[in-house]
């Protein structure tokens, strides 16, 4: 299985909060945006959480272009048809 590249990273800092210490969107092939990765610093290292929906981000990931749409679309559409 190949992984897919991030393209793309952008930090936002926050101040006042022990353990988180930013947000992140990501882009991933230039196709698809994943909006508010949580940052988190325990004890031992650092962690990442991945956004969960809520009233304030109902949109946490992106789809930056048609083609990526069609294609995320039928690959979803002939899972479910095949199930």
């Amino acid at each position: 299985m190949q992984i897919p590249k991030i393209t793309d990273v952008r930090i936002r800092l926050v101040e006042g909060l022990p353990r988180l210490k930013a947000y992140a969107d990501i882009t991933v092939e230039n196709s698809l945006l994943i909006k508010d990765i949580k940052i988190i610093k325990t004890a031992e290292k650092y962690h990442v959480a991945f956004p969960q929906r809520s009233k304030q981000s109902p949109e946490l990931i992106v789809l930056l272009n048609s083609d990526t749409r069609k294609y995320f679309e039928e690959v979803i559409v002939k899972a479910y048809l095949s199930f």
